[in-house]
């Protein structure tokens, strides 16, 4: 799994020196950074994010972006709604702008001075993507698999260890997720859910369901079983695969 890098600074010529540098240290490091993006405008830092749902991107924003677009501090907090796991890096010329970050508990790997020697400004980059990379570690070792998605702008996760199933609410565009202590409704698709979690079984056209969760699957009566006598129907379409599939998870299959 790659880690998507995005630099926002706007002047070129220091936008096209950070560009160069953490490519080259991108390079020379066996971790797979990318560099996603690297522009003057906030906004199709925006729209790079919405567009492809970014998760946990690692990001380098200068603060002063100029009068017609939002600070850098603004583009944080709005990344932060959106890419929940997002680890940031401030650029900046003045030190009072890193207690206004403080001031939005904003939290930030470092503070880059574009001022600074050359030396200090590659060494905070290098102590930034290192850092960044630390966390990931720990979030991939730790954490379970899980399903995230938006309340509002509240991001939600559930691990998978807990997640059962997630069908079609009678609420249009919307969609009921069940797990073994919780039950929330958010605005999706099915066929969304499929894209972002192929691990998830299809049990008809309304529901997906997690097979690792599964109890039993009764052939007969086209239903799966969760703990606490919870159940789902599969349609006769899925059937086939269902019990194909769940040969691989449970042996309770009738």
């Amino acid at each position: 799994m790659f880690h998507r890098i995005f630099i926002c600074e706007d002047n070129p010529i220091q936008l096209l020196s950070l560009k160069q540098y953490v490519a080259n240290y991108s390079a020379f490091h066996e971790h797979d950074f990318s560099i996603s993006l690297a522009t003057q405008l906030p906004e199709e830092i925006k729209q790079f994010i919405e567009t492809f749902d970014v998760r946990g991107g690692i990001y380098f924003l200068d603060i002063d972006l100029g009068k017609k677009h939002i600070n850098g501090i603004e583009l944080a907090k709005w990344i932060r709604e959106h890419d929940a796991e997002a680890k940031i890096s401030f650029i900046t010329t003045h030190d009072e702008m890193v207690s206004k970050v403080i001031k939005e508990h904003l939290e930030c790997l470092s503070f880059i001075y574009k001022d600074d020697d050359i030396t200090n400004i590659h060494n905070e980059i290098n102590y930034s993507l290192s850092e960044a990379q630390k966390r990931i570690d720990a979030i991939e070792k730790t954490n379970q698999k899980q399903l995230s998605f938006k309340i509002g702008r509240e991001e939600h996760f559930i691990n998978f260890n807990k997640l059962l199933y997630i069908k079609v609410s009678d609420v249009i565009h919307r969609l009921v997720v069940v797990a073994k202590d919780e039950q929330s409704e958010f605005y999706g698709t099915i066929y969304e859910i499929s894209k972002r979690y192929p691990e998830l079984l299809q049990v008809d056209r309304s529901c997906m369901v997690n097979p690792q969760n599964i109890v039993s699957f009764d052939s007969k009566q086209r239903k799966i079983f969760f703990e606490n006598g919870i159940s789902v129907d599969v349609s006769r379409r899925n059937a086939k695969n269902v019990k194909k599939t769940m040969e691989q998870y449970c042996n309770d299959i009738q």
